[in-house]
């Protein structure tokens, strides 16, 4: 837990540097992406379904990358979007970590998508954004609460999801350039918790993976 808290805050001093010197976030991990060093025509987002295409937007991820320069040159706010309903919420789970430059195209466009709902029914994973650059994914993804057998219906603004995706890839950090997957309600709904993750299953718990489905709570 030390050296896991010890990580998280060496990335924070380094994103706190970035910010006062001014200069880009373009720190680079082993696999050689860098926050920021990519093109965003590089960059595909694929909708959930039911959600609007870019193309229908009448918007490509060229349009959707100064809001994402914005969210890596702001600091990190670990209270204004947390929960109404669930203010301590918030849960790191030390597995399917994920390039945060990815998950921020998604929160950004979740973000354009504004009052448009997003729509969650029951315990099984919905996926509400994926954004891949070659053979890296991030997920954004929505369930039901309280866990269980449920078919009960609850849905959000889908800027208020976007709150909780920025919320976790904000402070779920590994280094400046990854996030691990985590989880979080959106903002204002006790009943829809989103999942972040670098693989098709955000919204898995924190238990042992093989006592859960793909997709699954």
């Amino acid at each position: 837990m030390f050296l896991r808290n010890t990580t998280a805050l060496v990335a924070i001093l380094a994103f706190a540097a970035h910010l006062v010197a001014g200069t880009p976030l373009l720190a680079r991990d082993e696999e050689g992406l860098g926050d920021l060093d990519i093109n965003p025509s590089d960059v595909q987002i694929t909708p959930g379904e039911g959600l609007p295409s870019l193309e229908s937007l009448g918007i490509t991820t060229a349009d959707l990358h100064d809001n994402v320069l914005q969210q890596f040159n702001t600091t990190p706010d670990s209270t204004s979007t947390l929960s109404l309903l669930r203010p301590r919420a918030l849960e790191c789970i030390n597995s399917g970590p994920f390039f945060r430059i990815l998950a921020a195209y998604c929160t950004a466009y979740l973000e354009q998508l504004g009052n448009t709902p997003c729509v969650v029914t029951g315990a099984a994973c919905t996926i509400m954004c994926v954004a891949r650059s070659g053979a890296d994914a991030a997920y954004v993804g929505g369930r039901y609460m309280p866990e269980g057998i449920t078919t009960d219906t609850t849905q959000s603004y889908c800027r208020h999801v976007a709150h909780a995706s920025r919320m976790v890839t904000d402070n779920c950090l590994i280094n400046i350039v990854k996030s691990n997957r985590g989880r979080e309600y959106a903002y204002g709904n006790g009943h829809f918790l989103v999942g972040v993750s670098g693989h098709d299953w955000p919204c898995r718990s924190n238990r042992g993976l093989g006592q859960e489905n793909p997709g699954g709570p």
